[in-house]
C-alpha cells in the first residue's frame, strides 16, 4: 500500500543547527578585469558547539558547462563563549577575483554558485567536520569589461654596473691608441735626399779612377760635415803610391845589420865555455 505521506517525510531535509543567511552579493553585475565580486553574508551559529572550534565557508562558482569553475573558502578559529552566553551569528565575506581552475579570468555569461558552512573539530591532527550546513545556490552574471584592461607591469630588471667601453679623454668612433697630429701630412717639411743607385762594386774589385760619392756634403752625426765624403780632401791614388814607395825605402836604409848569421846562437866573449861532457 502507497503512503503519501511517508515520501513526503523523506523529501523534507532535516533542519540543521547551522544556517547561512542574508546573502549579499557585489557588484552585480560582476565586469570581469574591473574588480572583485564579494560575497557578503551570516552565518547562524547552535546554541552549543560541543568542541567545534573552526567555521568553514566556501563557495563553488561553475559555469553551465562545468568547464570553468573555481573554489573560494574562508577559515577562522571561534573562541568558546563566556558561561552564561553563546554566539548567535558570525559575519563571513568571500572574495572572487574572476579567475578559473586554470588562473585565466573567465569568458562571460551567467555562473552558478554554492554556497555552505561547516563546523570542524580540530585537536591537532586536522579539522574534523562535525556539522554542514544546506547549500545556497543562486546565478551570477558575469559581463565582460567594455574598457581596456592592462596587464600588470612587470618590474624592471636590474643590470650590474657596465664599465664604460669610452676612455676619458678619447674621441668616440676612433680606435684605441691613435692621436690625432695637429700637424697635417701634407704641411711636414719634406728632405731632397739623393737616391743611391744599386749595383756598385765590391771592395774587392780594384778601384780604377775616382770613386763616385753618393752622399756628397751630407753632415756626420755631429751635425758638421763628414771631410771624407768630399773627393777634393783626398789624395790622389798616384800620390798614395809614391808616399808608399818611400816609406819603404827609409825603413830599409834605418835597418841594423844582423851580429850573427841566422841559426847560431849569440856567445858573449866574457864567459868561459865549458867543455861538454863525453858519454862513457
Amino acid at each position: 500500500m502507497w503512503c503519501g505521506s511517508a515520501q513526503a517525510k523523506r523529501s523534507i531535509p532535516p533542519s540543521s543547527p547551522i544556517k547561512i543567511t542574508d546573502v549579499v552579493i557585489a557588484p552585480e553585475p560582476f565586469l570581469i578585469g574591473k574588480s572583485p565580486v564579494t560575497f557578503s553574508m551570516l552565518v547562524e551559529l547552535p546554541p552549543y558547539l560541543n568542541g567545534a572550534n573552526v567555521l568553514e565557508v566556501s563557495a563553488l562558482i561553475t559555469s553551465p558547462t562545468r568547464r570553468n569553475m573555481s573554489f573560494v573558502a574562508h577559515r577562522r578559529i571561534l573562541a568558546p563563549p563566556p558561561s552564561g552566553s553563546r554566539l548567535a551569528s558570525v559575519p563571513v565575506v568571500l572574495v572572487w577575483d574572476g579567475k578559473d581552475q586554470y588562473r585565466q579570468l573567465v569568458p562571460d555569461g551567467s555562473y552558478y554558485y554554492e554556497i555552505r558552512a561547516k563546523l570542524m573539530e580540530d585537536e591537532g591532527f586536522g579539522p574534523r567536520t562535525k556539522v554542514v550546513s544546506h547549500r545556497v545556490q543562486g546565478t551570477l552574471d558575469v559581463l565582460a569589461y567594455a574598457g581596456e584592461v592592462l596587464p600588470p607591469v612587470p618590474p624592471e630588471p636590474v643590470f650590474p654596473e657596465e664599465v664604460p667601453d669610452e676612455i676619458p679623454g678619447e674621441v668616440p668612433g676612433e680606435t684605441p691608441g691613435e692621436i690625432e697630429s695637429p700637424v697635417k701630412e701634407e704641411e711636414l717639411p719634406v728632405e731632397d735626399v739623393p737616391m743611391v743607385e744599386e749595383g756598385l762594386k765590391a771592395t774587392d774589385d780594384p778601384v780604377s779612377g775616382e770613386v763616385p760619392s753618393t752622399d756628397e756634403g751630407m753632415p756626420n752625426e755631429s751635425g758638421e760635415p763628414s771631410p771624407d765624403r768630399f773627393p777634393e780632401a783626398l789624395p790622389e791614388i798616384s800620390d798614395a803610391k809614391k808616399l808608399g814607395e818611400q816609406d819603404n825605402a827609409t825603413a830599409a836604409g834605418t835597418a841594423e845589420p844582423l851580429l850573427e848569421p841566422p841559426g847560431e846562437p849569440q856567445h858573449d866573449p866574457a864567459i868561459p865555455m865549458q867543455p861538454l861532457l863525453q858519454e862513457h
